[in-house]
């Protein structure tokens, strides 16, 4: 209702930030798995986030009208039924006429598809050569897969950003396609598409939309990012341009901040970033997500070895940099409208709030006293939850001077409403302070905590150990007892949401040795209570199985 561009991102977000982790570790499993030992435990992302992205991709292979009347023939047929997977593919085949078996793979195997990119451009015929090379990681019980029918949505760029025409030859008619924008369907492990006529310079745009739930590897340089940023049409991929630059730039840093070394911040990125917040014909909700540095989780998904500390460091570095090339930038963007003025909501106006909010959060880094104080000011007068809430989780996750006296006047004012005071518990155990490893204890002895509720549990323990990961892997392993003392004590109550919770320490084996011996030392203690629920011995033996 507000932007589809903004929801389709943020929907994309969770699913490689969460989703990519579940199938890339021990509880990896297809979207219809073949069996199992809980069925609680299958109220999963992969099932249900997942599951939708393959949906999605029906439509896109089909198109918007074929799909619809596949959609009618479905219903038709199995109104009021049990019925499968194979009925719904089967009421699509037969209403396009396309054969789908391949596709039902995407229901069988699990984990993650990686598809590979090269280019090869030849002047003398004008011809640009795309290989695309797709494989996909072993996962548990799963280690040869076969090939994914995988939709790339695709368009080419001419070197002065226009959208041009793609000509190339489809399938075994060779038959010729002139259009701004293209399906590839790869289906083999390596397939070549060549598209005729093109002008030196042009740039390919692939996964447009986040066509198919892959991992894309282009192979772009930074510049060809910036083009990108700077003339993609497609919302999704002008985000992801945006994306893709910070976190190789956020690699960098990772990797020279874990070896003792220095390494510049790219002044193109700087550049592209100052592009993306001064441009006032683009939505800024959609500034706001680009503006954006990929998530922590997001970046440990990234490494072969994950140390929490160095890539910490290396996104407050970066948002330290940019908020301090951009200042006044953000400046003027935060003071663009009166933080008092009546509360719209319209898509324009909260449009508007999340790029403020965002303004607002990088100049808190500056641990400037006027910021601090303006932003106290917009806690204090904001006619909305948003704006308030914002300028609260911001002095708290800076540690500003301000934080004690707002905590304590939100609380006074929305202690008895349980869903806002959710927000107070959860913005309190995901502040990346040292502090907060003795905040979230406290938490749980509050008077307004209790283990019952599931939305207060999530709100303290969720927050801590999912979306906290410095303080969740402090080295002392203090956040790991936090947590493990925790889940037996919820799981007689709540084994469904112990085992969801438990699920931070899956992905154990890819941390340094000295937080992976810990993890692991954990979680042989925790199975080895005899008193615990199926639920949560599941989650616990299989992230300890080595098969």
């Amino acid at each position: 209702m507000g932007s589809t561009a903004v929801k389709r991102i943020q929907d994309v977000n969770v699913l490689r930030t969460y989703q990519f982790r579940e199938d890339a570790g021990p509880l990896a499993h297809p979207v219809r798995p073949q069996s199992y030992a809980e069925i609680n435990n299958f109220y999963t992302l992969t099932v249900y986030n997942k599951g939708a992205e393959v949906v999605r991709m029906v439509a896109t292979l089909l198109g918007d009208t074929v799909f619809r009347a596949g959609c009618d023939c479905y219903f038709s047929r199995h109104d009021g039924q049990a019925v499968t997977v194979e009925d719904f593919l089967l009421a699509m085949a037969d209403s396009s006429g396309v054969d789908l078996s391949q596709f039902k793979r995407w229901y069988e195997q699990a984990g993650t598809p990686v598809v590979e990119v090269g280019q090869d451009y030849n002047p003398g015929n004008r011809e640009l050569t795309l290989t695309l090379r797709q494989h996909c990681p072993s996962t548990p019980g799963q280690v040869d897969k076969q090939p994914f029918l995988i939709p790339l949505r695709c368009a080419l760029f001419a070197a002065d950003g226009t959208p041009v025409p793609v000509k190339i030859k489809l399938g075994k008619t060779a038959q010729a396609y002139e259009n701004k924008e293209i399906i590839l369907e790869l289906h083999e492990k390596e397939q070549q598409f060549i598209f005729h006529d093109v002008v030196p310079g042009t740039v390919p745009s692939l996964l447009r939309g986040f066509s198919a739930p892959i991992r894309l590897n282009s192979g772009n340089d930074e510049a060809t990012l910036a083009f990108l940023a700077r003339h993609e049409t497609d919302a999704f991929n002008r985000w992801e341009a945006c994306q893709q630059l910070c976190t190789a730039q956020l690699l960098r840093l990772e990797k020279a901040i874990r070896q003792g070394q220095k390494t510049e911040i790219s002044p193109q990125l700087l550049e592209t970033l100052r592009t993306v917040l001064t441009d006032e014909a683009e939505d800024p909700a959609l500034r706001a997500l680009a503006l954006g540095l990929p998530a922590e989780a997001y970046l440990a998904e990234q490494v072969d070895v994950i140390d929490p500390a160095s890539i910490h460091a290396a996104r407050q570095q970066l948002r330290l940099t940019v908020a301090a090339a951009l200042r006044e930038e953000f400046l003027e963007t935060w003071n663009s409208a009166d933080q008092g003025s009546i509360y719209r909501i319209t898509a324009p106006a909260m449009a508007l709030r999340s790029l403020q909010n965002t303004a607002m959060g990088y100049l808190l880094e500056l641990h400037n006293e006027t910021i601090n104080a303006a932003c106290l000011q917009q806690f204090t007068q904001a006619q909305n939850m948003n704006q308030r809430l914002s300028a609260l989780a911001g002095l708290t996750r800076v540690g500003a001077k301000q934080a004690p006296a707002a905590l304590h006047a939100f609380y006074r004012q929305w202690q008895h409403d349980p869903l806002v005071l959710d927000k107070w518990f959860a913005l309190q155990a995901s502040a990346p302070r040292p502090e907060t490893l003795a905040i979230v204890p406290a938490l749980l002895q509050h008077p307004d905590f209790t283990i019952r509720n599931p939305n207060r549990v999530l709100s303290v323990i969720g927050s801590f150990s999912q979306g906290n990961p410095i303080c969740f892997h402090d080295p002392s392993g203090t956040g790991y007892r936090i947590l493990s003392n925790f889940l037996l004590r919820l799981d007689p109550i709540n084994p469904q949401t112990a085992a969801r919770l438990a699920q931070a320490f899956t992905d154990w084996r890819k941390f340094e040795p000295g937080r992976r011996g810990k993890m692991h030392t954990i979680l042989e203690g925790i199975v080895a209570n005899k008193s615990l629920s199926k639920d949560l011995s599941d989650v616990i033996s299989r992230s300890l199985s080595d098969k």
